[in-house]
C-alpha cells in the first residue's frame, strides 16, 4: 500500500471521528440541499419543545418530535440532552444513558446554551450533566459508574454551590454503596402487574385492600373525559379513587368511585380500615394551599357517607397524606410534615379515647424518623408491625420500604430496608402486606408497565431464599457519616404471621336476611374490650384481625334481637388463619333461648367469675331495654358425676345468675332460674367437645 494510500485513510479516520464528537447544529451550512426538510424537523422540534417545557406526563409525549430529529441529526448535543432528559423524567431511564453520553462529550454546549437554561434553570450549575448520567446509571444498578460520575460532579462544584449539593452527593454516593451490598442477597419473589383491570397508561398508586382480598382501591391520574383539566403544579390529571372487586378470583374492572368519594381537585387513598368499611381520603382542594388534609368516609350498606375532615389533633395547616389503624381501631399512625418533626414528612400516631375522640398525637422519634422523607405508612393485621416508605436510613434511593416491629411497651425496634428487588433505586412506595405475610402490592415504576406508576403484586417465594432483612446500624459502622464504609451482618428472616381472621354475615334466625349488628370483641382475660365495630346493613358481613394468645368473648347485638355471644380461643403462635363464622339472630319472641357463651364459673361450684361480668352486662342491657320481658335462667351439666350432684349443680349456677341480675338492679318478679342437670344435651357427652358445649347457662324468654 502506498504512502499516499495510507495518510489519506489516516486523514478519513480522524475525520469521521472529529465529525462524530462534534456538536452539529441544526443550520442549513451543515446540510446542505437539506433544507426543507431541515424546516419540517425544527417544526417538529419546536413541538418537542413545547411539551418539553410543559413537563409532568408531557415529557414523554416529547419524544416522538426529537425521535426523528434525532434520526435527521443524531449529533446534536442539545438534542441528545432533551430526548435523556425525557427518558429520564419519562421513567424510561435505561434509554437516557446513551443521550446523556453523548452530551457528556460537550457539556459546555450545555452549560452555555440560554435555550437549556430557559427550560431546565438547574442547567446552570458548571458539569451537571455528570450529576444526570450519575442518576441514571444509579437507577439502572450501575453503581461504580453512578460514583464516578457524582465524584466528577462534586469536584466540578463551584465554590457558592458546595453548600447546597455536597451533603446530596454524599447521599447518593451512600445510596449506591448501599445498593452494592442489598444486591448480594436478592430475595426471592415473583412480581406480577395488576394488569389493565386496574393500571392505566397514566399513573396509578396508592392500592389498599382489605384484609380478605375482597376489594382494592387505589389511586389513578388517568383522564376521565375531555373536560378534564391538568394540575398545574405537575401538568398531570386530577387525583381520583377507583375501586374494584375479585370475581372468580381475579380482579375485575375499576370503576370511579364517584361522589361523595371524589369531587374537584385531588382525591386520593389514605387508607382503609381491615374490613373495608372505612375509607381514608387525602385530600388538597384550597387553590394555593401547599397542605391537604385526611378525611374520612364510612360504607353504609352499599353506600359511602359525605367525607369528614378528621380533627385538628391528626390535621395541621401542614400536609397530612396518609392514615393506617392497627387491627382494633383503637390507635391511628398518620403521616404529617408539621413542624417539630425529624425531616420533611414524619410519622405519627393517635389514640381513640372513650368518647370516639383522638388525642395524644407523638412523633415516632428518631428511630424511625429520619433527617430525610417518610410516608405510606402501613399497620400490619397482626398489630405488631408497621411498614413505611423512606427516602433516609439505607435507602439504596429514592424511597425504599422499611419494616418496624411494634414492641408490647409500644416503642419501635430499627427499621429494617426488605431488600432488593422489591426495592430499588427509584421509588417504591405504598407497601402493603397480606395478613398472612407471603404476598404484598406496592407501588413501582418497572419496564413494560402500563403507565407512568403501576400497582404490583409482589409473592415471597418459600423459604429457599427467606426474606432478608438490615438495619441502618448493621450497614452503617457510624451514623454521622453517610459515607463511611458498609458492613454486613448474618440476615434476619422474616418469621410467619401470627394472625386471625374472624369473618362471616349477621342474619336473622329465620329469614336469614342481612343484619346491621353491634359487635363486640372482649379479651376474657381482663374484660378488655379489643374492638367494637358493626356488620354491613345491606350484606351483614364483618370482618375483624385478631392477635393470637388470646382467650376472646364475642357479642352480636341489634335492636329487637336477642343478643348472641361465643367464647374462643388462639393460641399463641398459631400462625396465619382465617375464620369463617356466620351468625343468626333470634327475635324477642316467647320461647326463643340463648346460650351465654361468656358467663364462667369456678371449677365444680356456683360462684361466678368476674371475667361474667360483661356477658351479664348484656343481659342486663337487653331487660332495661325491653321492660315488658321476664326470663328464665336455666343452668345444665355434662354427664360426668351424679345426676343429683349433676342437678344440684345446675341449679345453684342458674340461681346465681339470677342473684347477680337482681344485684345489678333487675326486678325479681322478672326473672326465674331452674337447674336441667344433664338432662338436654346439646352435644355428644361421649367427647370432651360435646361435654364443653353441654356444660352451659341459657336464658329464655317466658313473657313478653
Amino acid at each position: 500500500m502506498s504512502l499516499t494510500r495510507i495518510l489519506y485513510i489516516y486523514i478519513l479516520v480522524v475525520f469521521c471521528a472529529f465529525a462524530n464528537a462534534q456538536n452539529v447544529p441544526f443550520n442549513k451550512s451543515f446540510f446542505p440541499g437539506k433544507e426543507k426538510e431541515l424546516e419540517a424537523i425544527k417544526k417538529q422540534m419546536k413541538k418537542g419543545d413545547k411539551l418539553f417545557t410543559e413537563g409532568g406526563v408531557s415529557y414523554v409525549h416529547a419524544i416522538p418530535y426529537y425521535k426523528r430529529a434525532f434520526k435527521f441529526n443524531p449529533n446534536n448535543t442539545i438534542l441528545n440532552y432533551k430526548m435523556g432528559v425525557c427518558y429520564l423524567k419519562g421513567k424510561i431511564d435505561i434509554k437516557a444513558i446513551r443521550f446523556f453520553e453523548s452530551a457528556i462529550r460537550h457539556d459546555a454546549w450545555i452549560s452555555e446554551s440560554k435555550e437549556i437554561k430557559k427550560l431546565m434553570p438547574y442547567a446552570y450549575y458548571s458539569n451537571h450533566l455528570f450529576f444526570m448520567l450519575g442518576q441514571v446509571y444509579h437507577l439502572n444498578l450501575q453503581w461504580d459508574k453512578a460514583i464516578n460520575m457524582y465524584e466528577k460532579f462534586k469536584k466540578a462544584l463551584h465554590k457558592d454551590d458546595l453548600v447546597y449539593f455536597y451533603t446530596k452527593i454524599d447521599k447518593r454516593i451512600y445510596e449506591c454503596k448501599v445498593g452494592k451490598v442489598l444486591l448480594q442477597d436478592p430475595l426471592s419473589v415473583k412480581f406480577k402487574n395488576l394488569g389493565s383491570s386496574i393500571n392505566s397508561q397514566f399513573s396509578d398508586y396508592g392500592a389498599f385492600f382489605t384484609t380478605d382480598m375482597s376489594r382494592l382501591y387505589y389511586t389513578s391520574r388517568r383522564k376521565k373525559s375531555d373536560k378534564d383539566k391538568l394540575s398545574k403544579s405537575d401538568n398531570q390529571y386530577f387525583e381520583d379513587i377507583y375501586s374494584t372487586k375479585k370475581v372468580n378470583d381475579k380482579w375485575v374492572r375499576s370503576v370511579n368511585m364517584g361522589k361523595p368519594i371524589n369531587k374537584k381537585g385531588h382525591d386520593a387513598t389514605a387508607g382503609i380500615s381491615n374490613d373495608g368499611q372505612k375509607i381514608y381520603i387525602y385530600r388538597n382542594n384550597k387553590k394555593g394551599d401547599k397542605g391537604g388534609d385526611i378525611f374520612i368516609s364510612r360504607l353504609k350498606g352499599d353506600k359511602w357517607n359525605k367525607p369528614k375532615k378528621l380533627s385538628n389533633v391528626i390535621n395541621t395547616k401542614y400536609q397530612e397524606t396518609t392514615a393506617s389503624l392497627n387491627y382494633d381501631e383503637k390507635v391511628l399512625y398518620f403521616v404529617s410534615a408539621r413542624k417539630g418533626g425529624f425531616g420533611g414528612r414524619d410519622i405519627y400516631r393517635c389514640y381513640l379515647n372513650e368518647k370516639q375522640k383522638w388525642y395524644g398525637a407523638e412523633n415516632l422519634g428518631a428511630k424511625i424518623n429520619s433527617p430525610f422523607d417518610e410516608d405510606f405508612v402501613f399497620v400490619h393485621p397482626d398489630g405488631k408491625s408497621i411498614y413505611f416508605s423512606s427516602k433516609g436510613h439505607n435507602s439504596m434511593g429514592g424511597y425504599d420500604i422499611f419494616k418496624s416491629k411494634i414492641l408490647e411497651d409500644g416503642n419501635m425496634t430499627s427499621p429494617v430496608n426488605i431488600g432488593y428487588p422489591v426495592n430499588t433505586p427509584s421509588d417504591d412506595v405504598e407497601f402493603r402486606l397480606n395478613a398472612k405475610g407471603d404476598f404484598g402490592i406496592y407501588t413501582s415504576v418497572k419496564p413494560g408497565g402500563f403507565g407512568e406508576k403501576d400497582i404490583y403484586q409482589v409473592r415471597f417465594l418459600g423459604k429457599g431464599k427467606p426474606m432478608i432483612l438490615r438495619t441502618e446500624e448493621q450497614l452503617l459502622s457510624g451514623k454521622s457519616e453517610i459515607t463511611q464504609e458498609i458492613y454486613v451482618e448474618p440476615s434476619v428472616e422474616v418469621p410467619q404471621n401470627d394472625v386471625t381472621i374472624l369473618k362471616g354475615k349477621v342474619l336473622d334466625n329465620k329469614t336469614s336476611m342481612p343484619l346491621e349488628a353491634d359487635i363486640e370483641i372482649i379479651d376474657n382475660n381482663n374484660n378488655k374490650v379489643i374492638a367494637n365495630f358493626n356488620s354491613n346493613s345491606k350484606t351483614g358481613e364483618y370482618l375483624v384481625c385478631l392477635p393470637s394468645g388470646i382467650n376472646y368473648g364475642i357479642s352480636i347485638t341489634a335492636p329487637d334481637y336477642l343478643f348472641h355471644s361465643e367464647n374462643f380461643d388462639i393460641p399463641q403462635a398459631t400462625g396465619y388463619q382465617e375464620i369463617s363464622k356466620d351468625i343468626s339472630l333470634m327475635g324477642l319472641e316467647i320461647g326463643n333461648k340463648v346460650v351465654l357463651n361468656n358467663i364462667f364459673f369456678d371449677y365444680n361450684k356456683s360462684s361466678i367469675k368476674s371475667t361474667s361480668l360483661p356477658e351479664l352486662q348484656r343481659l342486663v342491657d337487653l331487660l332495661i331495654t325491653e321492660m315488658g320481658v321476664k326470663i328464665e335462667i336455666s343452668g345444665h351439666t355434662d354427664n360426668i358425676g351424679s345426676k343429683s350432684y349433676n342437678q344440684k349443680l345446675s341449679e345453684e349456677r342458674a340461681k346465681s345468675v339470677v342473684a347477680f341480675l337482681i344485684e345489678l338492679g333487675i326486678s325479681p318478679e322478672r326473672l326465674k332460674y331452674v337447674g336441667y342437670g344433664l338432662d338436654n344435651p346439646i352435644a355428644d357427652n361421649s367427647k370432651e367437645e360435646g361435654r364443653k358445649q353441654n356444660r352451659r347457662t341459657e336464658f329464655s324468654i317466658i313473657e313478653k
